[in-house]
């Protein structure tokens, strides 16, 4: 009876022990989950995070892609450097750039290299007021024109008191800084774009913070601009925010961060951030989810681990009185019998494992190896090959002699590595041509070594590996054949080639060079190349390996008798990380012998043309000089004026070939001191110097072409003189005023007007019998202008016409 109690309390201890044990580990099991929710639902964030991230920085690379290529373009680096303002007529080459992009950002503009805004896209009449701004104060604009260096600026509020932030690019014209292309992008279309439309779970959001841990996008709209930590500590200052500081301290840093927190507002939640490069910015985007969206599967997991628990506690107790009435007398040969036959079940199952997994891992490297598989005994017959052999040879190869499988002979090949595998036991290897299938010779490389031995060690089997290499050695032919090709054409053309590394060491010379100078090894290109002990002035290769980009110099061999040759540096990086150099040196003697014959020739061409603006000129003044003494033999008054006119229009001509002559251009000619001496000119002719009449100029530096100073100057001529003889009978004090300007890129106005009596209402201007007049209205449309007269106060003339070709802006 007491052993009966024994036992009764060491079962029942048992099965309470073994309870305890898996409520324990069902407890543990129940964290291991609710960690692994955790830790799952943390990924899927920071892969959202991620995917957000990486799409926002393609997003900023393409426009800044976009930005680099158009400061590359020439059309855009040639207005940007002549300083063409946009004007409601102008057709900016930017604003195809702008369309392409007008959903992505808010404008783009152009500035000159002072930070003055020269073209903004979009662009209204009511945008006119904003060209000319001064944006040198701007975000990124400043550091911009000091650096030459593109950058993306911090947030700020734009014209539309948005906040919003900017991709600056800097513009060179022939290396030359000349200004600044800008877009900007309002942070609303990347929220829009990039945060918004991300939905995660029920009740979670993205934001996103700047590099001071600034929000730029929230769902709350009243915490936008605060910092992210701040707001929340003010709002709730004694609750705990260890946790998120942790998380927004790394996220600041630049790193990804992930982990759990209690807000104050929203409960526990799930957070993940992933760092945002813009450039030379460093943003994060954060996203949450409440933590009760994976509560409820946790919940769900407890309870099937309680209910199994309590099955299992149930069957562990039925089993314990179960086990308390089987029979308990049990031999210990029956024991011993079942441990001994598990034993045996247990070694033969291993050993049928360990032979299963052989032969799977025996069978695996066959059907996974390419090459040709053969193996042969001692008599050169083929006892076995794998299926690439047999597609190749036959089905039938396995019991044929191998010389006659693989080259049609009936004797062993002289060499033969079968032989000599079986000779001395070793490995060998050589190359060798197989007939194909097809008729035609194949390239092997062939590895041959001992399968089996006797039992005396001596070798009893051969297994050859083939390597089809046809291919390889066809393309090293064929690549042996293009070296030569090109070296051919680098001698035949004399181009060098060379790669530099970043201390001037020479790492390559096309064998040309080699040639003509020797081994360079261990040498420095300007010691090697020039037989200089330092580097070369103006060389090409440190602003390469800075801007990361190609750049073109000329330089002269001293060792070749001072051949001039054209060298592009372009920077690359080698498969170890290295930066270097390649040059392509073009021989230029041609091209700088032909243009030291055009500069000559267009010396002699400049002079043969101011010798004839000379002399046309000089016939102008013959010609004025025979009107003057052939009027002093006339007596008729009317006739002597006719002839006076006639010598001003002369002189007035003969004044733009005499300015031709004298400006350092032969094309045109600075109409605002052509008006001056045309007007001094004139006052001489009249006797207008006794100071009755004024003469004011107003004339802005504008140089113009032959084609259009004449006519011009013809019509100053006509009504000035016609203002000198008409205007004031009798008058002692009046005043000429003459006016040149330009209305925009495209048109000039010129006005000439009087304070005189005025030409009468009832005569028409554009009809007159007078010469003069009619002249004006003739050369007016010579010159494609419009002419319009105002009788308000005396007479003024109003011409308005489009500028030729030729004229240009001081």
């Amino acid at each position: 009876m007491r052993r009966l109690n024994k036992n009764k309390i060491l079962v029942l201890v048992s099965i309470f022990i073994v309870i305890v044990i898996f409520i324990y580990l069902s407890y543990l099991c129940h964290k291991d989950f609710e960690k692994a929710a955790i830790s799952q639902t943390q990924d899927q964030l920071l892969t959202i995070a991620k995917t957000t991230a990486a799409r926002m920085e393609e997003f900023a690379e393409n426009l800044a892609t976009e930005a680099r290529i158009l400061a590359d373009e020439p059309v855009i680096q040639k207005e940007i450097k002549e300083r063409v303002r946009q004007t409601s007529r102008h057709i900016c080459p930017i604003k195809i750039f702008y369309m392409a992009h007008k959903d992505k950002v808010d404008a783009l503009t152009s500035l000159d290299a002072d930070g003055i805004m020269l073209h903004r896209h979009p662009f209204g009449e009511d945008d006119m007021d904003r060209i000319n701004t001064d944006l040198s104060d701007k975000p990124g604009v400043a550091y911009v024109m000091h650096e030459h260096k593109p950058y993306v600026s911090g947030v700020f509020q734009n014209n539309l008191g948005r906040p919003a932030f900017s991709i600056n690019e800097p513009v060179f014209e022939k290396e030359e800084f000349v200004g600044i292309v800008r877009w900007m992008i309002s942070i609303d279309t990347i929220a829009k774009r990039f945060i918004q439309p991300v939905k995660v779970g029920k009740n979670g959001f993205l934001w996103l913070l700047d590099e001071r841990g600034t929000l730029l996008v929230h769902p709350d709209a009243s915490r936008i601009n605060t910092h992210v930590l701040t707001s929340a500590k003010e709002q709730f200052p004694d609750h705990d925010w260890s946790a998120l500081e942790d998380i927004i301290h790394k996220s600041t840093a630049g790193q990804k961060s992930v982990g759990t927190y209690v807000c104050a507002t929203y409960g526990k939640r799930i957070i993940a951030y992933v760092p945002v490069y813009f450039g030379n910015r460093l943003w994060s985007v954060g996203v949450s989810m409440d933590y009760s969206e994976i509560a409820e599967p946790v919940r769900d997991h407890a309870m099937h681990h309680a209910e199994i628990t309590a099955l299992i506690m149930g069957l562990l107790i039925a089993g314990g009185f179960l086990f308390y009435r089987m029979e308990r007398r049990r031999t210990s040969d029956i024991l011993l019998k079942n441990r001994e036959l598990k034993q045996e079940v247990t070694e033969r199952r291993r050993v049928e494992e360990a032979r299963r997994e052989s032969e799977g891992k025996l069978a695996g490297i066959v059907d996974s190896v390419i090459d040709l598989m053969i193996m042969i005994d001692e008599h050169f017959t083929i006892v076995w090959a794998n299926d690439v052999a047999k597609d190749m040879f036959g089905r039938d190869i396995v019991g044929r002699k191998c010389h006659r499988i693989y080259h049609g002979r009936d004797t062993i090949c002289r060499p033969c590595i079968v032989k000599k595998c079986f000779e001395d036991g070793r490995i060998h290897e050589f190359e060798t041509k197989i007939t194909g299938p097809d008729g035609n010779p194949m390239n092997f490389w062939c590895t041959a070594s001992v399968a089996a031995r006797h039992k005396d060690g001596s070798p009893k089997m051969v297994v050859e590996f083939l390597r089809d290499i046809t291919e390889r050695k066809r393309a090293e032919m064929e690549l042996t054949e293009l070296k030569q090709q090109i070296e051919f054409i680098l001698g035949t053309t004399n181009t060098g080639i060379d790669i530099i590394d970043a201390q001037f060491n020479v790492r390559y010379i096309d064998p040309e060079w080699g040639r003509m100078y020797g081994d360079p090894t261990g040498r420095k290109c300007y010691e090697y190349f020039m037989d200089r002990s330092e580097m070369c002035p103006g060389c090409g290769i440190p602003q390469a390996l800075e801007t990361k980009k190609a750049t073109v110099t000329e330089e002269v061999l001293v060792k070749e008798g001072n051949r001039p040759i054209q060298v592009t540096t372009k920077p690359f990086r080698n498969e170890k990380g290295e930066w270097l150099v390649a040059e392509v040196n073009v021989d230029i003697t041609e091209r700088k012998q032909a243009e030291e014959e055009i500069r000559k020739s267009l010396r002699e061409k400049e002079v043969l043309l101011r010798e004839i603006h000379h002399r046309v000129k000089n016939n102008m003044q013959v010609i004025s000089s025979l009107l003057k003494l052939q009027s002093e033999y006339i007596k008729d008054k009317d006739d002597v004026e006719m002839f006076k006119e006639s010598r001003n229009r002369i002189k007035s001509m003969a004044l733009v070939h005499e300015k031709l002559y004298q400006s350092d251009g032969l094309a045109n000619i600075n109409f605002k001191e052509y008006i001056r001496n045309l007007t001094d000119m004139l006052a001489r002719s009249y006797g207008m110097n006794n100071g009755e009449i004024t003469p004011s100029i107003d004339v802005e530096d504008v140089t113009l072409a032959l084609d259009t100073a004449i006519p011009c100057g013809l019509i100053i001529n006509e009504l000035v003189s016609n203002s000198l003889k008409h205007a004031f009978p009798g008058v002692k004090n009046g005043a000429i005023n003459i006016s040149l300007h330009v209305i925009d890129e495209n048109e000039m106005e010129l006005t000439v007007g009087d304070n005189g009596v005025g030409i009468p209402e009832e005569l028409d201007y554009t009809n007159v019998d007078s010469l003069g007049l009619k002249l004006v209205n003739i050369l007016t449309k010579q010159i494609c202008g419009s002419l319009t007269m105002d009788r308000k106060e005396g007479t003024v003339f109003h011409i308005r016409f489009s500028k030729s070709s030729e004229s240009v802006q001081s």
